[in-house]
């Protein structure tokens, strides 16, 4: 499938705006006490992020309460890089961080949750991956303790993971299986920017870390994930590389945790 252009990703991040605007007003993102009550991750994360001119990162021993701990400028240069991983949506990555359950309208009884998305305007719709009826909601449950930043796109908050977190997750998931090369090489640049690759490659190894201690027998998982990137003939040298570095930063973690 071709590469969208220039304008194409121009207008489709417009559209995922305006979603976000529609999606946040319906459910607000912090509660009548000032309290913040769940952020937005995932790959809509990142598509936001491509929108703002800054971010705030928040204090993290302050949640659910909003304590902006510093600012950081998104340059343009920062937002035409990361534009090139804008694409459509078939779900949508929330964190609870307060109240009993993430957004949505309808659910399973398996669990599964959405929203109903025939009502939304027609250029909304379109940035949902066909079927255009409805859109998932999925609770993620968070490996790593969790980072929440907060970006102003055009006078409206929005409330996310904080992108370097995001990132891991995504490496994390690469390592699993679903390995793109441009998708790393997108987010591994842009995010860069304004995030150093040491804090890119610790927060990978810190989400490792924590599925290597949700459950016992996850240590071999982990290296078998590893092993499995080293092994796959269609992952760059540049991927390569930084799951090393991912690597040893994981492993001296565990090594200190287990008192080695």
């Amino acid at each position: 499938m071709p590469k969208p252009s220039l304008e194409q990703r121009t207008d489709l991040l417009a559209s995922l705006e305006e979603f976000g605007r529609i999606f946040t007003s319906r459910w607000p993102q912090v509660d009548s006490t000032g309290k913040i009550t769940y952020c937005i991750g995932g790959a809509f994360a990142f598509m936001l992020l491509m929108r703002s001119q800054a971010i705030e990162s928040l204090e993290a021993r302050s949640l659910p309460e909003i304590c902006v701990r510093e600012e950081k400028i998104i340059t343009e240069p920062a937002r035409r890089s990361l534009s090139s991983f804008a694409r459509k949506i078939s779900d949508i990555d929330l964190v609870r961080i307060t109240g009993e359950s993430i957004p949505h309208e309808k659910s399973s009884k398996y669990g599964a949750k959405w929203i109903d998305t025939r009502k939304l305007p027609r250029q909304v719709r379109n940035v949902l991956i066909a079927p255009r009826n409805r859109l998932l909601c999925d609770e993620v449950a968070c490996l790593a303790p969790l980072e929440v930043s907060r970006l102003s796109i055009k006078g409206v908050k929005f409330f996310i993971e904080r992108p370097s977190d995001v990132f891991g997750y995504k490496m994390f998931y690469m390592a699993a299986g679903n390995l793109r090369n441009d998708d790393f090489a997108t987010l591994y640049k842009g995010l860069q920017s304004f995030y150093p690759a040491g804090v890119l490659i610790s927060r990978t190894a810190d989400i490792f870390k924590g599925f290597q201690t949700s459950r016992q027998d996850n240590q071999g998982a982990v290296n078998r994930m590893l092993e499995g990137v080293y092994a796959n003939r269609r992952a760059s040298d540049e991927v390569k590389e930084f799951f090393r570095q991912v690597e040893q930063e994981y492993q001296r973690a565990y090594s200190n945790h287990n008192g080695q």
